[in-house]
C-alpha cells in the first residue's frame, strides 16, 4: 500500500474486487457460443476446460506437456483434462510427426469453427486489453498474476 494513500482505500479496492469478479465470471459464460453453453449445461464441458480449449485453439495442435507448463498444472492434471475433453469431442490426439513417442492435441474439427469464434473473433480479453496502455496492461496482469498465487497457495480452513 502506498504511503500517500488513505487506509480505508484498500478495502473500498477490495469490495469492487469481489463485486466485479463475479459480474466477469457472468459475463464469460453468458457469452460463450450456444455450443459451448449447451455443453456446459450437459456437463460435457466444465470451466476447468476453458483454458485448455483456449490453448489448444491459439496455440494448437500442442503437446501435453507443453500445455500443462503454459497452464501452470501437473502433467497429470492436463492430461486428465484433455482425456475429458477428447470423450467429449472437443479435442483429438494424435502422435507428433516429428517424436511418435508425444502426443499432440487439436481442436476437433467439428467443433474447430465453435472455438474459433469463442477465442479469436469475439475475445473479451483481446478486446479489453486494447482498451489499456502498455503500463496499464502491466499492472493489471501484474495484479492478475499476484491474486492467482494468493489464491493457489491458499488452503481450506481446517
Amino acid at each position: 500500500m502506498s504511503s500517500r494513500e488513505p487506509p480505508d482505500q484498500i478495502e473500498t479496492d477490495v469490495r469492487t474486487l469481489a463485486r466485479l469478479l463475479p459480474q466477469v465470471l457472468h459475463g464469460l459464460k453468458r457469452g460463450a457460443p450456444d455450443g459451448i453453453r449447451e455443453a456446459m449445461a450437459e456437463g460435457r464441458l466444465a470451466p476447468r476446460h476453458m483454458p485448455v480449449l483456449r490453448h489448444v485453439t491459439l496455440d494448437g495442435p500442442i503437446s501435453v506437456t507443453l500445455l500443462a507448463e503454459r497452464l501452470g498444472v501437473t502433467l497429470a492434471a492436463a492430461s486428465l483434462m484433455v482425456s475429458e475433453l477428447d470423450a467429449s469431442g472437443f479435442v483429438e490426439r494424435a502422435p507428433d510427426p516429428a517424436d511418435r513417442r508425444r502426443t499432440l492435441v487439436s481442436a476437433a474439427p467439428a467443433v474447430g469453427g465453435l472455438l474459433e469464434s469463442c477465442f479469436r473473433s469475439g475475445d473479451p480479453f483481446r478486446h479489453a486489453l486494447t482498451q489499456l496502455e502498455p503500463a496499464e496492461r502491466a499492472v493489471f496482469l501484474r495484479g492478475l498474476g499476484l491474486l492467482a498465487a494468493e489464491l493457489a497457495e491458499r488452503r481450506p480452513p481446517a
